[in-house]
Formats: structure tokens, sequence, C-alpha cells
């Protein structure tokens, strides 16, 4: 029974076009705002990396889609996909200028960084089968040892009071702000726990992931 109108399905597609929306009409309004050059690139920059990766989503899930790079300001009710090859190198182009105008590293973490740029382009290359280009970004990425590693202890990855670690690349920052953070906030860690809840004698714990079952 999985069709268009499956809230799994929907949720995806809606999200994916809200951001996308958002991030077009961040990329357009820069053209006509006057404020330090740097920083305008730094957030033109954080609004390509976003869409890029929710058009990376939406093809992976349903190929071809209908590719927007203008805000809609009025109803449209038709749509027409474009190729997945015009849509990949729209997410090419929109990743080299976010890897040429981010920077390594910023004092507030969670900031898109040149790093998740280099490895969503990565990604991408090894989709569309660039093998050379998948290898020298995901080894720009690998390389840049001062912002990037393996921790000695793999699962201090998931502990719940280490959020900053050299082995995040790009990590989504909640707050307790409605506005900022969803009616639902940050549930992504409930998702795929295991039922431990349901064995005798233990008890759920949202810190470690309650089960979303």
């Amino acid at each position: 029974d999985l069709n268009s109108f499956s809230g799994e399905v929907d949720f995806l597609w809606s999200t994916c076009y809200k951001t996308i929306n958002l991030c077009n009409t961040i990329i357009e309004s820069a053209l006509n705002v006057n404020m330090d050059e740097t920083r305008k690139a730094r957030i033109v920059s954080e609004a390509k990396f976003m869409r890029a990766l929710s058009y990376y989503w939406l093809v992976q899930q349903f190929g071809a889609v209908p590719l927007k790079l203008s805000p809609t300001v009025r109803v449209e009710t038709e749509a027409v996909r474009s190729p997945q090859v015009e849509i990949y190198n729209t997410m090419i182009e929109d990743l080299l200028y976010a890897e040429a105008n981010l920077e390594p590293n910023y004092e507030q973490w969670g900031r898109i960084r040149k790093g998740a740029a280099q490895h969503l382009l990565s990604k991408v290359y090894l989709i569309i089968k660039d093998w050379s280009g998948a290898a020298t970004y995901a080894n720009k990425v690998i390389e840049d040892q001062a912002n990037y590693g393996l921790v000695p202890d793999f699962s201090s990855v998931f502990h719940h009071t280490i959020q900053v670690n050299k082995e995040i690349i790009f990590s989504v920052q909640y707050e307790n702000d409605v506005t900022n953070s969803g009616a639902n906030g940050n549930r992504t860690h409930l998702y795929f726990q295991n039922s431990y809840s349901d064995v005798p004698g233990m008890m759920r714990v949202l810190e470690w992931g309650r089960p979303f079952t």
C-alpha cells in the first residue's frame, strides 16, 4: 500500500522541498543584500549545501524529480521531472561553491564545514561513477587530520554526553526553541534501537535512546 499518500513518503518529499525552497530564497535574496562578502558567501554556501543534500535524498529515493532553483512565490499546480544527470550536475556545482567558500572549521560547533561539502561531493561522484572524483574528495576529508579522525573508543561516538568529536563530519544541532527545531525536536536517535525494554528487568532510558517502536 506504499504510495504518494503514505505519510512516510509524503514527509520526505515535503520536508526536502520546503528546505529547498528556503535555500532558494536565501541564495536569490543574497544578490540584493549589502553585507560583508565573506560572511555572505558562507551563508550562501550553507544554503547550497543544504539544497544539494535535500536533492541527494530526493534523487536516491525517487529518481528523477522536479529541479527547482528559484523560490516559489505563488501556487504551482504542475511539476516536471528533470533528468537525474541534470540534478547531479546542479548538486556538484552547489557543493564546489560551498567547498570553495567554507572554512575547515568554525568556533560554533555544528556549522557546515568544508569537509561536509567534500564528503557529500565524494558520495555524488560515487553515484555517477566518477571514481577519481570520489577518491579525491574522500581523501580530502581523510587527510584533514586537524579536524577529522577516528576516536579511540568506538562506543563513545554514540554516547549522549560526547556530542563533539572528530568522527563527526556534519551534525544537526537542536534547540529547545520549537520554532527552529520543530514540534518533535531531535528524535532520530530513537528510531533504530532494538526493543530492549521488552526484556524482563530492562527499562527505557531517554538519554540512551528509548526504542521508538
